[in-house]
């Protein structure tokens, strides 16, 4: 019972500290995106009290600039918090505000960023200590962080110990916790940080990325609280717009894009081209003109204008559609896919998948449609998808996406 309780408050230990730590997080990468990205537009959803259904939570817009968190506005059922950073010439954080336009004026606050003689962070201190925690830093002789250390109404609540350290996007630590009533220290816990943000169990928090490798979909799986979704819509500075604050359970750990727009796709190991012959059959050469002759793991659909090319010597896949017989060869498109499964469904709905150039069994699976995707069960369980399945069209082959699960 006593390791139980003490897993319990471990835990909300570190949701308080999630809470509260948005000060340190003014970086685009400690919150999944890079400094191309202008806006995020992110919506939580949650099962409803009373449907059952996911219904939007909670709202939250995210600025920046060079790469740097402007402001941070989150709208409740009622009020809204707005955050924001203000910056020096050298691009250092000088001021965070907290601001609500609800009731609850008491958690106001303005944080200023001390800098010692050396340029170096060296305290953030609230100006309201009782709802926003100080920050202390400490640093070895070559000036890398050494010690954060964090306080609660001026007890100390965390420490940091940094154990290694490349820059303030990547290190590791051990978090001390401490009881800010006799003093004591409570645990402890590894920690790292990489990339700006610090790593989850994937059965916790699974991130889906779009085409340029920034986040635009989460699930978090809490203990606790239960199932969230987080949808977002990327806007970037070139004005491009990737992602939607739609509910969307159906997403890919990693990259989630069209075929063509996949890095694997862009950027493939080999290109080919293709001609159908009169008697049915096709031909395929590589970029240098090379013949192939292995067509092993290669499969015609049953409308016999479609040909879906797996390389046997590097696992890429090539797609020609709407072939007609003919002495020229023509580009074939690249078409790979991460869990390099594709599908092909019949006029009767019966289908059949291949899995690395093999037919794999479908007698337990089965197809479905659900918020605009294809989705492709196992033992009742969904496993697979397609995304933005519009329309469907018989006998063409499909990539399957593996479900994060």
């Amino acid at each position: 019972m006593k390791n139980f309780l003490l897993l319990i408050s471990v835990f909300l230990v570190q949701f308080s500290f999630a809470q509260k730590d948005n000060i340190e997080k003014y970086l685009s990468e400690n919150w999944g995106v890079n400094k191309d990205v202008a806006k995020i537009e992110e919506v939580k959803y949650s099962p409803g009290m009373t449907s059952g259904k996911f219904e939007p939570k909670e709202t939250k817009i995210y600025t920046f600039k060079n790469g740097k968190l402007i402001s941070l506005e989150t709208q409740y059922s009622k009020d809204k918090v707005i955050e924001t950073f203000e910056y020096n010439t050298q691009g250092k954080p000088v001021r965070y505000t907290y601001i609500t336009t609800g009731t609850d004026k008491a958690s106001e606050n303005i944080s200023t960023f001390i800098y010692n003689k050396n340029g170096k962070l060296s305290e953030i201190k609230p100006s309201n200590p009782r709802f926003h925690w100080q920050y202390k830093y400490q640093y070895k002789s070559d000036g890398t962080p050494s010690v954060i250390e964090i306080f609660d109404e001026g007890k100390l609540s965390n420490k940091n110990i940094i154990t290694s350290y490349n820059d303030e996007k990547n290190y590791t630590y051990i978090n001390e916790n401490y009881s800010t009533n006799d003093g004591k220290k409570v645990f402890e816990l590894k920690e790292s940080r990489v990339n700006g943000q610090r790593p989850m169990r994937k059965d916790a928090w699974v991130e889906g990325k779009d085409q340029f490798g920034n986040v635009i979909r989460i699930r978090e799986n809490n203990a606790v609280f239960g199932k969230y979704y987080y949808s977002r819509k990327l806007t970037y500075n070139n004005g491009e717009i990737t992602g939607s604050t739609e509910y969307n359970p159906y997403f890919s750990e990693g990259i989630n894009a069209t075929v063509e727009k996949t890095p694997e796709n862009i950027n493939p190991k080999n290109r080919y081209k293709t001609r159908l012959n009169t008697e049915g059959k096709f031909s395929v050469i590589d970029e240098k003109g090379n013949a192939i002759s292995d067509y092993s793991k290669s499969f015609i659909s049953p409308n016999r204008t479609d040909f879906l090319f797996l390389d046997p010597n590097n696992g890429e896949a090539a797609l020609i559609e709407n072939a007609t017989p003919s002495e020229n060869f023509v580009e074939m498109k690249p078409y790979n896919c991460p869990s390099k499964m594709y599908i092909v469904i019949n006029t009767d709905y019966k289908f059949i998948i291949f899995e690395n150039g093999k037919q794999v069994d479908t007698s337990n699976m089965k197809i479905s449609q659900d918020i605009n995707n294809l989705v492709v069960s196992e033992n009742n369980i969904p496993k697979y998808f397609i995304p933005n399945f519009d329309k469907l069209t018989f006998l063409k082959f499909y990539p399957l996406s593996i479900l994060a699960l």
